[in-house]
């Protein structure tokens, strides 16, 4: 994971938390998110590599852009956070 694509990650799992503090899971996984830094499975059960090959497997139709994979990280995290909650 490159920094901008943690920066993205971090930046849609923050968006998707219900109140303005972080629960202790969602605290964990951001622990975790920064100690790996490296392409895991999100709480939500989807990988980036999922996440990425969903987005690549659209390429060419329908006149879609490229994958993008800061987007994609963006909406792992929000995923992430979502799933988190409680």
């Amino acid at each position: 994971m490159t920094p901008n694509e943690f920066k993205a990650w971090f930046d849609g799992f923050t968006e998707a938390f219900e109140g303005r503090i972080p629960t202790k899971a969602q605290w964990g996984r951001i622990k975790d998110r920064v100690a790996t830094c490296g392409v895991g499975v999100g709480a939500s059960g989807t990988s980036y590599a999922q996440v990425r090959n969903a987005s690549s497997n659209q390429i060419g139709t329908g006149g879609l852009a490229a994958f993008n994979s800061v987007q994609a990280m963006n909406d792992l995290g929000r995923a992430d956070a979502k799933a988190l909650a409680s």
